[in-house]
């Protein structure tokens, strides 16, 4: 957690008293609890604390700074509101990532950053710098969060989105773009799409589908590399043979309405222009088991976009929709499921999947998980888990031993030259973990998932809050319940909290 006072002005009849009180302030700010828990970012103009007692406790001043953010943070603004934003003095960011995203958006359009929160939501970058500077800092402050592969991803995805990728391919210098090549985890000028059904060419790789299935046209690259098309096939996106391409616009980066290939149900579902795709609310349908062949898809909800299905031997269909994040904290009845990560950790799993890194089965583990429970479809769990990555194929293949599972108490054997799919080696995971919740945590799954909470995502967090009443000495005996952080193969940075929110008792 960053706080930080960018001019503190402090009057006191001594250099020493000043240097006394500048400490208590400092520790005061440290312990304060504060509204900025996970990864929200919050902006105060200025706070007054006023005439401070000469022997007044770090801990009391911590109290004054709560009261005091409390009575000035009466309407936090969102700082993509422009208007009011502008006027306002507390404004906040659900991230640093949608800083960053918002903050592009205004340069690619001509705007300047001139409020006074811009410098503050993205320390370290120079908001009049050139555009090539100014976008060379940007990066650089998404490098250094933990989180710095799938926060560069979304930010370029959500550029092109918006229509920003002309300005942003047009001044990214060189050095810029191969930091960024680097970062994403899609080294090399010629991407092929992970995800592609089938090989593309050329003509065809400058015109790529988005997760909620609209299509983009690139611009040219205006050099070496063209990086454009690696970092967006990373983050999911799709390119298509060109005999499954609806006609490639003229011009710019105008939407077209996206042709679903063969075998896809359900009607298109374009987003508007800056409208989130996050407001969908999505099923249980989009990851349950399928039973049926290519030809019998699952049918979306409304504002969902299609499905891709898979073969019937895998028993579950995979979404093209991905679900970035939401800006408000959602209440769940599954608060616990992601106390089944520090599990997955124990038993290995970190090591065994960077042997698999392009099936990434932990959102399948969680899935399952979700199968044996009484949650409802509609859950924001359910929502939650079908935002995380998920394999990009589907088809039966070996996978090597997980080390943890030979462990006396877990017991259980895998013949790697045994081929199975994605979902029944996930179903194992499953089955390791919840052997290792009875026999050493002592606690069953239904017992420790089943729990009030309330959580948010987003590309690259996800933070679950407990009420002070949840705290289960099961849980924390066995330690379930200290923060993962950031976690590789979930690209995503996790973290627990037990706190009252607004209208709850403590």
């Amino acid at each position: 957690m960053d706080r930080t006072v960018r001019h503190l002005r402090l009057r006191a009849p001594t250099a020493q008293a000043a240097t006394h009180a500048a400490h208590r302030l400092e520790d005061a700010l440290r312990c304060a609890s504060l509204p900025d828990t996970g990864a929200r970012v919050l902006l105060v103009r200025r706070l007054h604390l006023g005439r401070l007692p000469a022997n007044l406790s770090s801990q009391s001043l911590s109290l004054l700074i709560e009261q005091r953010v409390a009575a000035v943070g009466g309407e936090w603004v969102p700082g993509d509101d422009e208007a009011r934003a502008a006027r306002s003095d507390t404004v906040f960011f659900n991230n640093r990532l949608e800083a960053a995203q918002a903050a592009l958006r205004r340069r690619a359009a001509g705007l300047s950053l001139d409020d006074w929160f811009w410098p503050l939501a993205l320390p370290g970058v120079d908001v009049h710098a050139a555009p090539a500077d100014w976008l060379a800092q940007v990066v650089d402050g998404l490098a250094s969060q933990p989180a710095a592969q799938p926060a560069l991803r979304a930010w370029v995805a959500e550029a092109v989105r918006q229509g920003a990728a002309p300005w942003l391919v047009r001044h990214m210098a060189t050095t810029t773009a191969r930091r960024v090549l680097a970062l994403a985890g899609t080294p090399g000028p010629a991407p092929v799409p992970a995800r592609a059904q089938t090989p593309i060419d050329v003509d065809t790789a400058r015109v790529l589908r988005d997760p909620h299935g609209s299509w983009f046209t690139l611009p040219p690259a205006t050099g070496a590399p063209d990086w454009l098309p690696a970092v967006l096939c990373a983050a999911g996106w799709q390119a298509r043979p060109e005999q499954a391409l609806p006609a490639a616009p003229r011009s710019g980066i105008n939407r077209v309405a996206p042709r679903p290939p063969a075998g896809e149900g359900g009607p298109p579902v374009v987003t508007a222009p800056g409208t989130p795709p996050h407001r969908a609310q999505p099923t249980r349908a989009a990851l349950a088991p399928a039973g049926h062949g290519p030809g019998n898809a699952t049918q979306p909800g409304p504002g969902v976009a299609p499905v891709a299905p898979v073969p019937a031997d895998t028993g579950i269909v995979v979404p093209t929709t991905a679900w970035p994040h939401f800006d408000a904290d959602l209440a769940t009845v599954a608060g616990g499921l992601l106390f089944l990560l520090p599990v997955l950790e124990r038993l290995g799993f970190a090591s065994w999947q960077a042997d698999h890194a392009d099936q990434p089965l932990a959102a399948l583990v969680l899935y399952r998980a979700l199968r044996r429970l009484p949650v409802a479809d509609g859950d924001p769990m359910c929502s939650l888990v079908e935002s995380l990555p998920l394999p990009r194929e589907t088809a039966a293949r070996c996978w090597s031993p997980p080390p943890g599972w030979r462990d006396a108490r877990i017991g259980l054997g895998h013949e790697p030259t045994s081929p199975c799919t994605p979902d029944a080696m996930a179903q194992r995971w499953l089955l390791a973990v919840r052997r290792y919740l009875r026999r050493v945590a002592r606690i069953g799954l239904a017992s420790l998932c089943l729990r009030a909470a309330h959580v948010r995502w987003s590309a690259t967090h996800l933070d679950v809050r407990f009420a002070p009443g949840q705290a289960d000495l099961r849980v924390r005996r066995a330690g379930l319940d200290i923060d993962p952080g950031w976690l590789p193969w979930l690209e995503r940075v996790v973290a627990f909290e037990y706190r009252a929110g607004p209208g709850e008792r403590a």
